[in-house]
């Protein structure tokens, strides 16, 4: 229960120092999330992302790196 509640407190603090970013959410989570449930990540991906990289692909995930 100590480690949980040790956690907590940690997350809380940590979490608080963190300012919302509409153009980051907009521009870069937004994107990466819609390529997450998309059934073709890799073009929703190259539409945002030029310089998106699929290196691996099977039927459960994708591991893209934007460089």
């Amino acid at each position: 229960m100590r480690k949980f509640l040790l956690f907590f407190l940690i997350a809380a603090v940590s979490s608080s120092a963190v300012n919302y970013s509409d153009e980051f959410a907009r521009n870069f989570m937004f994107p990466l999330s819609a390529a997450a449930y998309s059934d073709d990540p890799e073009h929703c991906l190259a539409n945002r992302f030029a310089n998106a990289t699929e290196y691996a692909n099977s039927s459960s995930f994708h591991e893209v790196a934007l460089n």
